[in-house]
């Protein structure tokens, strides 16, 4: 498995967090839907006949992106942890910056709104990349790791 892909190494990443509750409890909570608070009003008034799907839309792409950029950060400076270093800088730029922006112009050249969908679920990827690792969103924190690993072994062999 050493020659695994940059997105083969983000897939892990995407999945290692969930197994803790308090990482669900803030992404769902925080991240969703306080983070979405913009989207809402838009989507009650696209409900009540006094918007458009475009409304929405915009909303959606003001979120993402700022969902996206901040993510992008955490995850260029993990590059001292990956051996993929050159496709790490290429795929981040390509998926978290130029991608984005390609779905936000296609998004307005085609008045198409359907577009930004894909752009909510890059911006969750990326903030979940980005934050897979944060021992502040992990109840188990790496001090108490130590502590129970020490516990369990120290003086197993003693007599």
């Amino acid at each position: 498995m050493e020659n695994q892909s940059i997105f083969h190494e983000w897939w892990e990443q995407f999945k290692s967090p969930w197994q803790y509750s308090s990482f669900k409890w803030y992404f769902w909570g925080f991240v969703v839907a306080i983070g979405c608070v913009g989207i809402h009003p838009s989507i009650y008034r696209l409900c009540v006949d006094a918007a458009t799907f475009f409304d929405v839309a915009e909303n959606i792409i003001t979120y993402s992106i700022a969902l996206i950029m901040p993510s992008c950060v955490p995850i260029l400076l993990s590059n001292y942890r990956t051996d993929k270093k050159v496709s790490l800088v290429v795929c981040s730029i390509l998926c978290y910056v130029v991608m984005p922006i390609a779905l936000v112009i296609i998004t307005y050249l085609l008045n198409c709104p359907i577009f930004v969908l894909p752009l909510l679920f890059i911006s969750w990827f990326s903030w979940i990349v980005a934050n897979h690792d944060n021992v502040n969103l992990i109840d188990e924190t790496y001090n108490d790791k130590i502590k129970k690993e020490s516990r369990k072994r120290h003086g197993k062999n003693w007599n």
